[in-house]
């Protein structure tokens, strides 16, 4: 679990707008879920055969895991952009996925968003497994803000590139609830829920699995830890490399319901994925704080 200056950073940065407060806290939403694993206590559930077997088919179609592990690691590009704001923040990603390290590089001018919006220069953050660490133009950053929003955006940037290959992770539970029509399409709907801490409540996510893709093309999602009940929508677009795919371009946006709905006016967060190179020979060194 992320300590409270990390959420203390989540909540102060998000003083403008309700939507944008919305956005921080469904990134907090990722992170946690991310970060649950073998902390969790499972609850007394179980996940029905229906659910079981079209979260098996997504991971037949988009890949499991597994396949991302023996890719070893992988390098892109990844752009944030708020629209409600207008600031984006543009990092070189790089994460190992044996052990989930996640590595980051923002160029000068590209961390306006989240990261150092009022510091000027390159930032560097990692995780490597047990801590996190950042530098600003080549200096470790030792403040507990700055190391809790690190760990924050590290493991937050590594779920979002992983989800879909993660949706069996233990812990998960999957009940069917029946089909919902978008577009013209009959998706077929899988409720989606964590083990949690003792007195902790769950976040639900809704996934929305293609009939003949058997992608999930688009998801709503809670963020309960923050009195965020109402669902949030996210919509993917895919794209395929060897035998995965991944979910290259997101857009996501408060709902109306969990039908799914949303206001036409309504302004959509993008996040953006480009120049995925997979097998570039990282190790767990690469992913450790400068000395």
């Amino acid at each position: 679990m992320f300590n409270e200056s990390t959420q203390r950073i989540a909540l102060t940065r998000t003083q403008t707008t309700p939507q944008a407060f919305i956005v921080r806290m469904a990134l907090l939403a990722a992170a946690l879920v991310a970060t649950l694993g073998p902390q969790a206590q499972a609850a007394d559930r179980a996940s029905d055969a229906k659910a079981t077997e079209l979260i098996g088919k997504v991971a037949a179609a988009v890949g499991s895991y597994a396949d991302l592990q023996a890719k070893g690691d992988v390098q892109y590009t990844y752009v944030f952009r708020d629209n409600n704001t207008f600031t984006s923040d543009i990092s070189t990603e790089r994460y190992l996925f044996d052990g989930e390290l996640s590595w980051g590089s923002y160029a000068p001018h590209h961390h306006k968003k989240f990261v150092f919006p009022d510091q000027e220069g390159a930032v560097v953050q990692g995780w490597d497994g047990e801590s996190a660490w950042t530098t600003l133009n080549g200096q470790v950053v030792a403040e507990p803000q700055a190391v809790g929003l690190a760990q924050f955006i590290r493991k937050t940037n590594f779920y979002w590139f992983s989800m879909m290959h993660k949706l069996s992770d233990p812990g998960t539970t999957h009940r069917y609830k029946g089909t919902r029509e978008v577009n013209g399409v009959a998706y077929e709907v899988v409720e989606m829920t964590f083990d949690m801490p003792e007195g902790a409540q769950s976040d639900t996510y809704y996934l929305y699995i293609h009939p003949e893709t058997h992608r999930v093309d688009r998801f709503l999602f809670t963020v309960v830890d923050f009195g965020i009940t109402d669902p949030v929508l996210m919509e993917v677009s895919y794209q395929r490399f060897g035998d995965i795919q991944l979910p290259v371009a997101r857009r996501y946006t408060p709902a109306l319901s969990w039908d799914g709905d949303v206001d036409p006016k309504a302004v959509w967060i993008d996040q953006q994925m480009t120049d995925i190179q997979f097998g570039n020979g990282f190790g767990p060194e690469d992913f450790e704080a400068p000395r």
